[in-house]
């Protein structure tokens, strides 16, 4: 995803960022027949330039899902916490 954002007049940031990984957590993840929300984290990576929000990434990437939660974040090796993952949407 490409993206730019002005920062200040006669500022302009602009990068690309790629999506790593994508793994689904919560309740779906664990098996529930049913659940009303979906737990994403995504793992970005900055290929160009300066790095994307993951906010405005999720949102440009897939808009905005009722019932979709999006965490930034990366898969640990911990079996206790296997993922470290920071709240977006």
């Amino acid at each position: 995803m490409t993206w730019t954002e002005r920062m200040f007049p006669g500022e302009i940031l602009r990068g690309v960022m790629r999506a790593e990984s994508l793994w689904v957590v919560g309740s779906y993840a664990r098996g529930a027949p049913l659940c009303d929300e979906l737990d994403l984290v995504l793992k970005l990576v900055c290929v160009e330039g300066e790095p994307a929000p993951l906010r405005k990434f999720a949102t440009k990437a897939v808009s905005r899902l009722p019932g979709v939660r999006w965490y930034s974040g990366a898969y640990s090796t911990d079996p206790g916490h296997p993922f470290h993952a920071t709240p977006v949407s």
